[in-house]
Formats: structure tokens, sequence, C-alpha cells
């Protein structure tokens, strides 16, 4: 299974989805390894690593990194809601909204994009939720219910949870697999992921 995928959700967006503990953001011309931001920040710029239920970001050195306006000499530890600063010009968010899983996800909030076409990155951890919910990973305002998704023996599944309005069942609905490439639809919803 591959340590990233792309999440395509119709009238939200695409998130990288990255499944590994260790992912290094930097700007043009990075490493094939790195997730590069359309900007001129060092090409590795920092590191995010996933230890125990944390997630600790690393900047590299030579690297002016800052969360909450706090510069870094050393690695810190993110909790929901901080920002990132970098080189005094790209800004992230950093949001953990669920106290029930330990994936989170990245935006950039300055005028900056990623160099994939992509609006975020979801470091992944067991479960994505997508929904209405103020808890889930992805917002999807226009959405009834949260969706889940998982991986079951290095499988793709999803299980739709309703708040009442959707017709596709109850918080206890079944678990179901989505393979990679085939898109996935529901009453007021269409995801996919490749």
């Amino acid at each position: 299974m591959q340590n990233r995928n792309t999440l395509w959700i119709d009238g939200v967006g695409g998130y990288g989805v990255y499944d590994q503990s260790e992912v290094i953001f930097g700007g043009r011309g990075s490493a094939p390894e790195a997730i590069e931001i359309t900007s001129d920040i060092p090409k590795q710029a920092f590191s995010i690593r996933y230890v125990g239920e944390d997630y600790l970001i690393q900047p590299f050195e030579r690297s002016k990194v800052e969360v909450n306006n706090n510069r870094l000499v050393e690695a810190c530890v993110l909790l929901n809601g901080d920002e990132i600063r970098i080189a005094n010009s790209v800004t992230l968010a950093f949001a953990k909204p669920s106290p029930l899983s330990d994936t989170a996800v990245l935006t950039i909030t300055s005028r900056h994009r990623w160099h994939e076409p992509i609006d975020g990155v979801v470091l992944f951890r067991r479960i994505c939720v997508l929904g209405p919910n103020s808890m889930a990973h992805v917002t999807c305002r226009k959405w009834n219910s949260n969706l889940t998704l998982y991986r079951q023996e290095n499988a793709w599944r999803y299980r739709v949870q309703s708040n009442g309005g959707s017709q596709l069942g109850s918080s206890n609905s079944p678990s179901l697999p989505m393979a990679t490439n085939e898109r996935i639809q529901g009453e007021d919803f269409s995801i996919t992921i490749t």
C-alpha cells in the first residue's frame, strides 16, 4: 500500500493523504519525498513527525520556522489550532479536531499554494472523518452526514454516519470497501481516492 493518496471531494476540494510517521515540507525545487509549497522557503524547511499521540515539528538548519509567533530552535509539539509560519512568508494552520482520532490536517492560510493541485494535507492515523460536524478533519458543510474513511488490511473502507437526514443509514451503517480510483456517491456527497 502506498503511503500517499489523494482524496477528491466534489464541491469541497482535494487533499493529499499521507500515512507515514514523518513528512518533510519545503519550497520550490524540493526533493521528491518532500511536500512542496510554491514559495521561496528552503527546499527542506521543516518536518512533522508522529511520535506516540503527538505531532512534533522540527525546523531544518537555516530555516526560520515559528509556531504561534515563537521561533523554533528545537522540535515542539503541535496542538489543534496552531499557526506555523516559515521565513516570515508562508503560513499554515494545523488542525487535530477530533479527540477520538490522531489524524491531523494542514492548510495554507497565506497567499501561497501547494505544488500539487490540493487544498490541504491530511496526516492520516487510522481514521479520517469528513462531514459537517465540527470534529471532522475535512469540513463538508453541505453534507447531512459524516463519512469515516479508514484502512483495514491495507484496503480503504468507509462508513456513513447519519445525522438524521441521510437515507444511507444510521450511525451503525455497515462498513463498505472503497477501491482506489472508485467514485463513492451518496445523496449529498461524492468522493474518490486515487
